[in-house]
């Protein structure tokens, strides 16, 4: 699991994460979200944050983090991005196979839109050929 605070364009971040199937569940939160930091002995704030927290696969956790930063360099912040990771140690089995399904790595090699369709079957019928 997942938890950053990011600016205003946070659906632009959720969209790319889960495009590449690099998050299974986002929570989204936008409502009072007030971010202080320390910038050279100074306090600043934003007000305007969205907190987000996302499930993913210890196996696609690493791309997840390179798109966060991807997407967080885009804002010249003074200060890192706050992406925190936490391994789930227990939980729903059903639910933790459902994000290892949701955050496969996408192989549109494999994918169904590139399956030709088979040629068309003749009908069958009650009566004897002649």
């Amino acid at each position: 699991m997942a938890h950053l605070t990011v600016p205003a364009h946070a659906g632009e971040l959720i969209s790319r994460l889960f495009s590449k199937t690099l998050a299974a569940d986002v929570t989204d939160v936008v409502q009072n979200v007030k971010k202080t930091w320390l910038h050279h002995g100074h306090e600043k704030f934003d007000e305007s944050r969205h907190s987000i927290k996302f499930v993913s696969s210890d196996d696609r956790i690493a791309e997840a983090i390179e798109e966060v930063a991807a997407f967080m360099a885009g804002f010249h912040e003074p200060i890192p991005f706050d992406m925190v990771v936490t391994p789930l140690a227990t939980g729903s089995k059903d639910y933790i196979e459902w994000v290892k399904t949701q955050t496969l790595k996408k192989d549109d090699s494999t994918a169904f839109f590139n399956q030709q369709a088979d040629p068309a079957m003749e009908a069958l019928t009650d009566r004897v050929p002649m």
